[in-house]
């Protein structure tokens, strides 16, 4: 019972500070491709559709990471089948989002182009996020090479 209280609080844990990883990578996306879409000069009527857009963009997001499996697998391997389904949950997102501005006519929702954009940068942030600690394990903990042992480089003809 003991090992699986402990065992049930990493867990907790983990998939707390991933949400909270992966969330503010979501945030930033968000934000900065709004300071992109109007050349970092926004015009102070579209700030509140930018806040009120990330109080259900961001949970959106956060709900299909998880359901294409973002949260279940092991951080540092990252691989093109977990890139795909990353892929698949950003592009859903953007299809809900593009079909939100299309129900109100874009007047309460962040414009197309920063919907389009955000996904593009999310995409890119969380791949550069689980790509970063891929080469932290392999490079600098170690885990997966023969780290601390002599070796022979061989090359097979």
């Amino acid at each position: 019972m003991k090992f699986s209280l402990h065992y049930l609080c990493l867990a907790a844990g983990r998939l707390v500070l991933l949400i909270a990883a992966y969330g503010g990578v979501l945030f930033f996306s968000l934000l900065f491709s709004f300071l992109l879409r109007f050349d970092f000069h926004v015009p102070p009527e579209f700030w509140p559709r930018m806040w009120s857009s990330i109080m259900w963009m961001l949970p959106l997001k956060l709900v299909l990471l998880g359901a294409f499996g973002q949260f279940r697998s092991l951080l540092t391997f990252f691989s093109l089948p977990d890139a795909k389904m990353l892929a698949w949950a950003m592009g859903l997102s953007a299809v809900v989002s593009l079909l939100a501005w299309f129900a109100t006519g874009g007047t309460t929702i962040v414009p197309r182009g920063v919907i389009i954009t955000d996904m593009l940068l999310s995409f890119v942030g969380l791949a550069a996020f689980r790509t970063v600690l891929r080469v932290y394990r392999e490079q600098v903990i170690g885990v997966g090479s023969l780290a601390g042992t002599n070796r022979r480089r061989t090359a097979i003809m």
